[in-house]
């Protein structure tokens, strides 16, 4: 069977879940890279892999990789790649380039680079069909990725890469509505795999559940419910590949893919049903927080599992018995004038943990400054960013 090497792309600091997330398949030579890892499997193994990925946000597909010199050679040798067995001239496109510290200080731009790609990419198939593909920056049928670093022998390495996916794998397509700082998907359900909530044994608690993204993600963890479930029942083009020529002239792979999907689809509708109305909670003291959540829990139909309500977390108490884990992503604070009122919250908060929260497991999303304002010690940190805000996940064990 015959192997080809990939790149999916998560959120800094969730490589090594990542890594976890990959070794469930029948996946090789994975490698641990900022912001991602690569990694070498079949067709039919990328296909399983991008339909039940938690972590990732993209998965690309290595078309080809050299090295150059200088600019020109970009050209050249990108000119001698076979677009024709990737494209039609009748397809749009886009290409994005992303450059290491090094290679930024040898090049003028990473978008005349870009330019320079699209230029052979689009030569190379008006010298075979005689038209050219055209560009589009917001819905094209095809990304491709152009990485360039540092090489050896003041050269540097190209590699160019292909989107599978489309629409990011942090799209679950469950959740509506504005939410004023709303987390990304994949972070969300990687919070609940950092925890050591037992689904089996405990009950999960969001004491600032915002729009619900971490409650829904713990329930689909616990049914193990598909992350691109939603999506499978949202849109007829599910993911970028269904349009690429390497899926569309295999029929046996198009099979496998609709076998794939009845498999999640049977799956998901029987973990909704195995899932009850007393193991999730979710509070927050702004009622249009609390509106949004519960339109995306109906989205996820979990409207009648998750029980929400609007409650002030500093004097919140247990809705149901230990054993359990309680979560929130707090807020950090950013707006003028917030900080101070914050920290008190905080250490309202860590003092009705104290004292209401026996023999519950805290964990907390937070920053620095409103992480002293808790009065409580912690058992465990693990640097994360969420957005482009450097925070910790802290967990308190309290007795």
């Amino acid at each position: 069977m015959t192997e080809t090497k990939y790149f999916a792309s998560c959120p800094i600091h969730l490589e090594q879940l990542l890594i976890n997330e990959l070794k469930e398949f029948e996946i090789n030579d994975i490698k641990e890279e900022r912001g991602g890892a690569s990694f070498t499997t079949s067709e039919k193994e990328i296909i399983r892999f991008i339909l039940r990925s938690r972590i990732s946000s993209r998965v690309f597909k290595q078309l080809t990789d050299f090295s150059i010199s200088n600019e020109k050679e970009l050209y050249e040798k990108a000119l001698e790649y076979p677009w024709d067995e990737v494209m039609t001239p009748k397809q749009t496109l886009k290409i994005k380039c992303v450059m290491d510290r090094d290679a930024q200080q040898g090049f003028k731009s990473g978008l005349y680079l870009s330019q320079l790609l699209k230029d052979a990419l689009t030569d190379k198939l008006r010298e075979k069909f005689g038209e050219r593909p055209s560009v589009d920056i917001k819905h094209p049928d095809n990304l491709f990725l152009l990485r360039i670093s540092q090489a050896e022998d003041e050269k540097y390495n190209v590699n160019i890469l292909l989107d599978l996916v489309g629409t990011p794998l942090s799209n679950r397509f469950y959740r509506t509505g504005h939410h004023l700082a709303p987390m990304r998907e994949n972070l969300a359900a990687a919070l609940v795999l950092l925890t050591d909530w037992d689904p089996e044994k405990d009950i999960f608690i969001d004491s600032m559940c915002g729009s619900g993204t971490i409650l829904i993600e713990a329930a689909m963890i616990k049914e193990k419910i598909a992350p691109t479930y939603f999506r499978l029942l949202s849109t007829k083009f599910h993911f970028a590949f269904q349009k690429q020529i390497w899926f569309t002239k295999n029929g046996s792979l198009q099979d496998f893919y609709l076998s794939e999907i009845n498999k999640i689809k049977k799956l998901a509708k029987k973990g909704l049903d195995n899932l009850h109305n007393h193991q999730f909670f979710g509070f927050d003291i702004d009622q249009e927080n609390i509106d949004t959540a519960r339109n995306n829990l109906k989205n996820a139909k979990l409207d009648n599992v998750i029980k929400l309500k609007r409650l002030d977390s500093t004097r919140l108490m247990p809705p149901a018995d230990p054993p359990g884990v309680i979560i929130c992503n707090t807020p950090y604070g950013e707006r003028i004038g917030e900080k101070k009122f914050l920290e008190q919250v905080m250490y309202n908060y860590g003092e009705n943990l104290k004292k209401n929260f026996s023999g519950f497991r805290a964990y907390l999303l937070t920053v620095q400054e409103l992480r002293k304002r808790i009065s409580l010690s912690t058992s465990s940190r693990v640097s994360l960013k969420n957005g482009n805000i450097d925070c910790t996940l802290v967990r308190y064990d309290l007795y």
